[in-house]
């Protein structure tokens, strides 16, 4: 049997290192699963697998070489990575309380996870059509068919950290932007591309824990978006805190827990990307962009 402290292990890690030592400090055991060998502190952690956490089956082999080494998991969490249905399928192989791994999937795919909250009372999403391996052609139809105005925002169905995000500013730059967004499906499990309306305004992250079908806000700030950058897009800081009225930060707070309850979330640790309209309409936005609810953390203890 290795140390009889409890063991943590972490999926991820990325650029949020500096908490391992605290983390170490708590009593903890620690064991990495992580692509990035040169990340700050992964010389502190306890056992390190070299692994890309985003895929599912290599990180869950990877999990059990380490239970194979003597390590036995009381937890698991990502750290500043967006890795859930690794986390999700590791937990349910080890018996570890966490999410589904439908759960996850839903909360990861961006065109699952719109359909989820499209049939939600009270949320409202941009409107989104799919391209099947990147396929540009429909753009000649796609005012009729799909009823979507420029601007829109081409992005991949299953990537974050702004993976292939273009803003598509008018019908002469679709195809070229949706050709930029090709080029990172290399990394992508599903191949496929989410075209969205772009919707104007101004965009707030919210995060906190959804505790059964409570949602609990721990931060909520403006975010700052470089305009130089189009067609990407490039947050360069936050407002801390935001100039929103009681009433508005209610009304995102009731809003994240309807979307947390629709897409069947009852426990963790999860961050909400949203946008108030020019018309002052709360949308659910992505990572980057437009739509997002997304997982960062699925924390568990047996």
């Amino acid at each position: 049997m290795k140390n009889k402290s409890k063991t943590l292990l972490v999926c991820g890690n990325w650029l949020s290192g500096e908490i391992i030592p605290e983390i170490k400090r708590w009593g903890y055991n620690i064991c990495l699963l992580s692509e990035f060998p040169f990340d700050k502190n992964v010389d502190c952690v306890d056992h390190y697998e070299n692994v890309n956490t985003l895929d599912v089956d290599a990180s869950l082999d990877a999990a059990k070489r380490i239970s194979y080494e003597g390590w036995k998991f009381d937890g698991i969490i990502s750290l500043c990575w967006d890795c859930p249905i690794s986390v999700s399928t590791i937990a349910e192989y080890f018996g570890l309380k966490a999410i589904s791994v439908e759960v996850a999937k839903r909360s990861t795919y961006k065109n699952d996870r719109i359909k989820c909250l499209l049939n939600a009372d009270g949320i409202n999403v941009p409107k989104f059509f799919l391209i099947n391996n990147g396929h540009s052609e429909i753009d000649k139809n796609i005012s009729h068919k799909h009823k979507l105005a420029y601007p829109l925002v081409s992005k991949p169905v299953d990537l974050a950290s702004s993976l292939g995000v273009y803003l598509i500013k008018s019908p002469e730059e679709f195809d070229f932007m949706v050709e930029k967004t090709k080029m990172s499906l290399a990394i992508s499990k599903r191949k496929e591309i989410l075209i969205e309306e772009y919707i104007d305004g101004i965009e707030y992250s919210a995060e906190g824990l959804m505790v059964g079908e409570s949602f609990y806000m721990t931060g909520l700030s403006e975010r700052i978006f470089d305009s130089i950058s189009e067609p990407n897009f490039s947050e360069i800081g936050d407002i801390i805190p935001t100039t929103l009225s009681l009433s508005e930060r209610n009304h995102i707070h009731d809003t994240c827990e309807k979307a947390a309850i629709a897409l069947g979330i009852n426990q963790g640790v999860i961050k909400y990307d949203l946008k108030i309209s020019s018309s002052n309409k709360l949308y659910i936005f992505e990572h980057c962009c437009p739509i997002n609810f997304q997982v960062n953390c699925s924390w568990v203890c047996s």
